[in-house]
């Protein structure tokens, strides 16, 4: 017979293991001893909160409360527009006429006549150092364009003698108060043209079609009104943008980075 409990000590449980082995290989009983009751268990943590209810009804609307005292006054609005004209008026009346005046001293003619004298003599004056200024304007120019120029009406054409890129001369002409050689007539494109036999270049003239692939303009961005292109020019080949006067005075397309003659015209 073996007697169970949770309460035994080591020193039982040591003897009840060697008392078992002289006995029978009968099945044990074991008999249990009930304990006493544990204490109470500590409470219980709180539940996390539980999710939001929907919102509930709008309540009924109170009673309106009382009128608040009146603010201060906002700032001035923008200016209206001007309103319509108003009618005339009527013409007020006429008033008298005022007595004339008394009858003013004769002037001394003398002195008008000085005064004139003196007028026609600056006038004169300044006519003769016109005149000096076109005879010597003249000589300068005749001399300039027997050296390096050429003129056609209004316009004259000079050069610098230097072979430069389109970008280059045009700075050039635009830094001496003139403009790269544009030629808008047959006249003014024989004047280049003599520049270019003189010196037996090329030169660039200011006509491009950078702006508007195909179309070529002035410097101002304007459509050319005269053209003396060679045959089967321009032909836009490789990026020929700038237009060179060849010695006979026709035009081709020919690329800007290239140099030719400088033209300038004033």
């Amino acid at each position: 017979m073996i007697f169970c409990a949770r309460t035994f000590s080591f020193t039982s449980a040591i003897f009840l293991m060697l008392f078992t082995r002289t006995l029978s290989d009968t099945s044990p009983a074991c008999s249990v001893i009930q304990g006493l009751p544990g204490l109470n268990g500590r409470d219980g943590r709180d539940g996390i909160n539980g999710l939001k209810g929907d919102t509930g009804p709008p309540g009924a609307a109170g009673t309106p409360g009382m009128r608040g005292s009146t603010g201060l006054p906002g700032k001035q609005g923008p200016k209206g527009d001007l309103g319509l004209t108003g009618l005339p008026g009527q013409k007020g009346e006429r008033g008298n006429n005022g007595s004339p005046g008394l009858k003013g001293e004769k002037g001394d003619s003398s002195g008008q006549s000085a005064l004139l004298t003196n007028i026609q003599n600056k006038l004169s004056s300044l006519e003769a150092q016109v005149n000096q200024l076109q005879l010597i304007t003249s000589a300068r120019t005749k001399a300039l364009l027997f050296a390096r120029g050429a003129i056609a009406g209004e316009r004259i054409f000079v050069t610098s003698g230097k072979q430069l890129t389109y970008n280059e001369s045009k700075a050039i002409c635009l830094k001496a108060g003139g403009q790269l050689a544009t030629p808008r007539n047959s006249e003014e494109n024989n004047a280049i043209l003599n520049i270019a036999q003189n010196y037996n270049m090329f030169p660039f003239l200011g006509i491009t079609d950078i702006q508007t692939e195909g179309t070529f303009r002035y410097s101002d961005g304007k459509s050319i009104t005269y053209s003396n292109w060679n045959i089967r020019e321009p032909n836009q080949a490789g990026e020929e943008d700038c237009v060179e006067m060849q010695l006979n005075g026709k035009w081709n397309d020919k690329q800007c980075q290239e140099k030719r003659l400088n033209v300038c015209e004033f």
